[in-house]
């Protein structure tokens, strides 16, 4: 059924993972210098959550001359993964620094989880707001109510709760969400 359409998927997307690291590991001992690969293997170690791994390949990407700075959102995602937060948020932050105005919206997306995640909830939820300024998602809305949750506001969470609303009022979740925490208020 389902369950085992499902782990077929998960399969063959595992072996895709194998099958793309056996060539970029080719491909790098052609040519160690390109760079390129090593976000690559970074981005594989991520999502198969070998974490030091991944923060391996992003330190022999960022070594490389030039330095491919583009390994250092994905060695912060491996960072926090850790509970690294402080690290992380480093890594992040020289990114970010680096970009300058061309900063990625993913690398703004990754240092407000890298926040919430470190437990700095009031900068979480400053740099989740400017997630949603940029890309109109709920996604964005929802984080700063939990980090709101968090911080025990409940009735800021209702604030941004009654946005997410407004836009969407047959939100039955954002309803009842607004309900709870109208009754944690008191």
């Amino acid at each position: 059924g389902l369950a085992r359409s499902s782990y077929n998927t998960m399969d063959r997307y595992s072996q895709g993972l194998d099958e793309a690291e056996k060539y970029l590991k080719k491909a790098i001992s052609i040519d160690p210098a390109y760079s390129n690969s090593y976000i690559q293997m970074t981005e594989i170690k991520n999502i198969q959550g070998k974490y030091d791994e991944a923060i391996t390949w992003a330190d022999k990407g960022i070594a490389c001359q030039p330095p491919q700075m583009e390994c250092y959102p994905h060695k912060a995602v491996a960072l926090s993964n850790l509970h690294l937060h402080d690290q992380a948020l480093a890594c992040i932050d020289k990114y970010l620094s680096y970009k300058g105005k061309d900063v990625s919206f993913d690398a703004l997306e990754i240092r407000a989880s890298v926040l919430e995640n470190a437990g700095r909830y009031s900068a979480a939820i400053t740099a989740y707001e400017t997630c949603y300024q940029l890309k109109k998602q709920d996604t964005y809305l929802l984080r700063q109510v939990t980090c709101y949750d968090l911080l025990n506001k409940p009735l800021e969470a209702v604030k941004v709760l009654d946005k997410l609303i407004a836009t969407n009022p047959s939100d039955d979740t954002a309803l009842v969400k607004r309900a709870k925490f109208y009754i944690k208020a008191g």
